[in-house]
C-alpha cells in the first residue's frame, strides 16, 4: 500500500 492516492497494491493492499 502506498501513501493516499491511487489505489495501488503495493504488499498489503487488498485492491479486488
Amino acid at each position: 500500500a502506498l501513501i493516499g492516492g491511487p489505489p495501488v497494491v503495493f504488499l498489503d493492499e487488498p485492491t479486488t
